[in-house]
């Protein structure tokens, strides 16, 4: 990046550049919103597809060095690798450009961007109970919380639904680390729709992609490997859940308050995100299958479409009590 006087190319360097890759996507995701607020999209779309890549880069490694040094050393290197980038970090990152005489995205900030973004980096007094008490805040919660539950029961329900399928284990295993692989292009690409459209453009794409997908793959689930097309096309565009959660609080409350008000909201989709393992079991025990699990999830994303198509996903200034 550049020095503050200069323009977007110019070749200079600063002494502390952004650290994209952290050991955490919550502080991952608070830094890209300081550094790079206009393209906060497509930059999230770079970092978060190594979430994807993780499904099958560490059930390899686990799976390969396990019986040579075990489990418990395993895990020891991992906390060291791990560690390292902590102490890394240390040095590499600077929570917001000004601090080292930059500026966001390496351009000076319009005056509507500065209504967009909200402003500089002064915080504002967001409480919790202004943001869960707000429409677009339980919106947020529910509507994101249901995607939060379907990307991450697309992954755990994939290998048990395979072997109902007639798949090996090893197939099922092989299939699913080939869905990670696709899940790589498809965070990318959502970044890129999110940039270029906006993230509630973004947002009703990935939701849709959900809709059509997992109920698609319930739909064809008699008709032998034709039913993994929508299943995989669904799981493709997972990687998009991390950005768009990010993505839409920054463009709700701003750069500033977007760490303070993650913690309050991503809090809450966690929550129902938690019943994800409580609504396979159920599902697949009173339905006898697991494709109906996958049928859920796409009724479920159906209803989470309609919640952020209601909500309002440009800035707003912290209430004044």
């Amino acid at each position: 990046p550049c020095k503050t006087s200069h323009g977007a190319g110019c070749g200079q360097r600063t002494e502390n550049p952004p650290a994209l890759a952290v050991g955490s996507v919550n502080a991952t995701n608070a830094l890209i919103a300081n550094w790079f607020p206009r393209k906060k999209g497509w930059v999230m779309g770079i970092t978060t597809a190594g979430m994807m890549a993780a499904s099958f880069t560490s059930v390899l490694f686990i799976t390969v060095y396990s019986p040579k040094i075990g489990f418990t050393n395993v895990c020891y290197f991992l906390a060291a690798v791990i560690a390292m980038l902590g102490v890394v970090s240390l040095k590499w990152i600077v929570d917001t450009p000004e601090q080292c005489g930059l500026l966001p995205d390496n351009m000076p900030l319009t005056e509507r961007e500065q209504q967009e973004f909200g402003g500089g980096t002064a915080r504002q007094d967001w409480t919790a109970r202004n943001l869960i008490c707000s429409k677009d805040g339980m919106c947020y919660i529910v509507g994101f919380g249901l995607l939060f539950i379907a990307t991450t029961g697309g992954i755990t329900a994939f290998v048990p639904y395979m072997l109902e399928r007639g798949y090996s284990q090893v197939d099922a295993v092989g299939l699913m680390s080939l869905t990670s692989l696709f899940s790589l292009a498809g965070s990318f690409i959502m970044g890129v729709l999110d940039t270029r459209l906006g993230t509630k453009k973004a947002s009703l794409i990935f939701a849709a992609l959900y809709v059509i997908g997992y109920s698609g793959a319930f739909a064809l689930t008699g008709i032998d490997k034709l039913f993994l097309l929508p299943l995989w096309l669904a799981m493709a565009s997972g990687g998009a859940n991390a950005n768009l959660m990010a993505s839409t609080l920054v463009s709700q409350y701003g750069r500033a308050n977007y760490a303070s008000v993650w913690s309050v909201l991503f809090t809450g989709a966690s929550l129902i995100r938690n019943l994800c393992y409580l609504l396979i079991g159920a599902i697949a025990s009173l339905s006898g299958t697991y494709a109906r699990v996958y049928l859920f999830w796409g009724i479920i994303s159906a209803f989470s479409f309609v919640l952020l198509a209601v909500s309002n996903f440009k800035y707003r200034p912290a209430p004044q009590n």
